[in-house]
């Protein structure tokens, strides 16, 4: 079974090559820029059911954050932690006073 991953006809770093990989480079430096063709996955997912299925899990992620915050002590740790994610940013500096 193969693999077919972008990089594979990609050149390799320090390996000499017949030089279509410079030619190339060369040729692209004024060629117009073409968007790839979208991501193949190979899950067997259409559009629409990857989607859904991003969706189902960030709604997983947030139906158990809001479980977590229904605990007591969890609750009483983020409180906690809070204002330190604050302190973590300095302030800015107060301007001199001109002498």
């Amino acid at each position: 079974m193969t693999r077919h991953h972008a990089s594979a006809g990609a050149p390799v770093f320090g390996r000499v090559g017949s030089g279509s990989a410079w030619r190339s480079a060369a040729r692209a430096e004024h060629a117009p820029i073409r968007l790839g063709a979208p991501i193949d996955f190979h899950d067997g997912l259409g559009a629409g059911q990857r989607r859904m299925m991003v969706g189902a899990v960030l709604a997983a992620h947030v139906v158990g954050v809001w479980a977590l915050l229904q605990i007591r002590e969890v609750r009483d740790a983020v409180a906690e932690a809070a204002p330190m994610f604050v302190r973590l940013v300095a302030p800015p500096s107060p301007p001199e006073p001109a002498t």
